[in-house]
């Protein structure tokens, strides 16, 4: 969905704090061993882990350098470490990596003895048992982290940038507040320094913020909008970012409006009281249609997203749903139809667990996210809900799936004006 933010933080990091360092970063395995490195580095979500043990396999029967592993899948079952792995880094990397490469550098090696010491890994001993040292503390503030080298820009030309970390609420399919461990943002002046290099730099047509929740902090944003303002940062076709609709009332849309917002994600879920309830809690239909409307208002392009499979979930909700879309056709941009996905780190996960339909040791690419629901697999889904038929919900899926290609024809058609693409092609 974006680039590798993740590596080029890292890879920024090292450079002020480790600057004989050096960072190679690529998907192609045979590019990485013919740069022949002194470690290797994988991350990997869950529902890639298995292919990213595929390629450590292949990697190790290359090379007998080190490979290190981090990323959300093992911070979160740090007893899936690889034993092609010599450890796995455990939440935020950049500290850790940095550690990590101080310790090698002096011992050319990773000690046994050594790794006990260094906070928020896991690695086996010598035994064969695996070790979880002490968590690591957060980084505080962020702004210590240098902005991130960027290597190149992605689709459309559209650049993405990470102005936070974590979010405040837990959502139960979300796992984002048990790796980051809470909310933490760089402040409105890091932002917009980012925002002017982006611009002096590349200067491209849109720019995303790629947060779990841009909008959580509402001065942060105030204040980020006045520097935006002020120095005419606004790429040409503006900002997007993902958002909540409790947060999005009448004050934040103005500062969204005035900062140069034309686009934003919300996570809708349900159009049923109950199952909404279920998943978020504290957020109601109404405000969703609330939000809507503003953004309508405000000529905000909405990205809404839904989902489906929910434990208790009945034909009833799933109508009502399918007729808020209908409803609001003409405020929704696109659609996102999101079968529910149990993942480690989230209260579905333990359901799932509960119930035996995941395991430690499952075939990880079950739990592939849907969200480009034209890739849906049902014959592949874990389905959670026992409260009706997955018969009935697979008749349910044709419906939905019939509303997102319209809506997907639909947001070409917007899009495609926006940034120039021909009608059909991949956004």
């Amino acid at each position: 969905m974006c680039p590798p933010l993740g590596f080029f933080y890292i890879e920024s990091y090292l450079e002020k704090y480790l600057p004989s360092a050096e960072v190679f970063i690529s998907t192609d395995l045979n590019k990485i061993l013919d740069w022949e490195p002194d470690i290797i580095g994988v991350s990997s979500v869950t529902e890639n882990f298995s292919i990213a043990c595929k390629n450590i396999e292949i990697l190790k029967k290359s090379t007998e350098v080190p490979i290190i592993i981090g990323g959300v899948h093992i911070s979160i079952l740090p007893d899936n470490l690889p034993h092609e792995c010599s450890l796995g880094v455990i939440g935020e990397g950049e500290e850790t990596i940095l550690e990590l490469l101080k310790l090698f550098l002096k011992y050319k090696k990773f000690e046994e003895s050594k790794l006990k010491d260094i906070k928020g890994i896991v690695y086996r001993n010598s035994d064969g048992i695996i070790n979880i040292t002490r968590k690591r503390p957060l980084i505080n503030p962020l702004d210590k982290i240098p902005w991130p080298n960027r290597h190149f820009i992605d689709l459309l030309g559209i650049t993405h940038t990470i102005s936070s970390r974590g979010c405040p609420y837990k959502c139960i399919f979300c796992s984002t507040s048990t790796f980051w461990n809470g909310f933490r943002a760089h402040s409105a002046s890091y932002v917009a320094g980012e925002i002017k290099s982006i611009m002096e730099h590349i200067s491209p047509p849109h720019i995303k913020f790629f947060d779990d929740l841009f909008i959580a902090d509402k001065k942060r944003i105030k204040e980020l909008a006045d520097f935006v303002k002020k120095e005419k940062l606004c790429p040409e076709h503006g900002f997007s970012c993902f958002g909540r609709a409790e947060l999005m009332d009448r004050d934040m849309m103005e500062v969204l409006k005035q900062m140069g917002f034309t686009g934003i994600a919300i996570g809708m879920e349900s159009a049923s009281p109950a199952i909404l309830k279920k998943l978020k809690g504290n957020s109601t239909v109404e405000i969703n249609q609330r939000t809507l409307d503003l953004c309508r208002e405000y000529d905000i392009h909405t990205t809404c997203s839904f989902v489906i499979g929910t434990p208790g979930e009945t034909e009833e909700d799933l109508r009502k749903t399918y007729e808020f879309i209908i409803q609001n056709e003409q405020k929704i941009t696109e659609i996102e139809i999101c079968p529910l996905v149990p993942f480690p780190g989230t209260e579905l996960w333990d359901y799932a667990l509960e119930r035996h339909l995941v395991s430690y040791d499952m075939e990880w690419s079950l739990l592939e996210d849907y969200s480009i629901f034209t890739q849906f697999e049902p014959d592949r889904y874990i389905y959670l809900n026992e409260s009706m038929s997955f018969d009935t919900f697979r008749n349910y899926c044709l419906k939905f799936l019939e509303l997102y290609r319209h809506f997907l024809n639909k947001s070409h058609d917007v899009y495609g004006a926006v940034f120039g693409t021909g009608k059909g092609d991949a956004l």
